[in-house]
């Protein structure tokens, strides 16, 4: 897998962890934690309403005009997967001032569990991430017995919706998204497997 890091303008507590070979992306005004946290950067994007691009400093800076019919994370993600990149890890896209970025980054993410890549964004203080499968698709998940998690239907329905190893159970169950049952259900042995028929999942999951 070729994998990249995508840091963007939301709130972002503290530094990831970064693996070596990742290649690392700013977006906009997430070039404010590449100097806060002192990252080495691959590309710096966007159309710098939120960072003076007199100041980055990067080798590789693509400028996207002010007016389009994208935000610029999803034109870094579509960037990406042209370059043959199927594993994404996403900081800085929940919080700020702005919500509906945060919603936004969210259909991004969908894109991505879309097109059966990874994606994950984690959250400001990295307790948790938030993923999106697309079915039919099966899952195996490794965390300490009592860790919490959540499961809501992305699409109208998610079909087929199996939950095993949890505290709350599930058997071939077609979830609704006007319905949140999937929320609060704990980890009672250290692997939880989660498969899905059809539809998109978006899963919450603590460490």
């Amino acid at each position: 897998m070729k994998k990249a890091i995508v840091i963007g303008n939301g709130d972002l507590f503290q530094k990831p962890q970064i693996e070596e070979k990742a290649y690392i992306v700013a977006v906009d005004g997430g070039y404010k934690y590449i100097k806060q946290y002192r990252i080495k950067t691959d590309l710096v994007l966007g159309d710098f309403d939120s960072e003076d691009k007199k100041r980055v400093i990067c080798k590789n800076i693509i400028t996207l005009p002010v007016h389009k019919d994208d935000t610029d994370t999803s034109y870094a993600i579509n960037y990406l997967i042209e370059k043959g990149y199927d594993e994404f890890e996403l900081y800085g896209m929940l919080g700020g001032n702005r919500f509906e970025h945060s919603l936004a980054n969210i259909q991004v993410l969908a894109k991505i569990g879309k097109l059966g890549l990874n994606g994950k964004i984690y959250s400001s203080d990295l307790s948790y991430y938030l993923q999106i499968i697309s079915g039919p698709r099966n899952i195996e998940i490794k965390r300490k017995s009592g860790t919490p998690f959540s499961l809501f239907a992305y699409t109208e329905k998610v079909q087929g919706l199996s939950i095993k190893g949890a505290e709350y159970n599930l058997e071939h169950h077609d979830l609704s998204n006007l319905n949140p049952l999937g929320i609060s259900n704990t980890f009672v042995e250290n692997i939880v497997n989660i498969s899905i028929e059809a539809g998109l999942l978006l899963m919450v999951i603590y460490k």
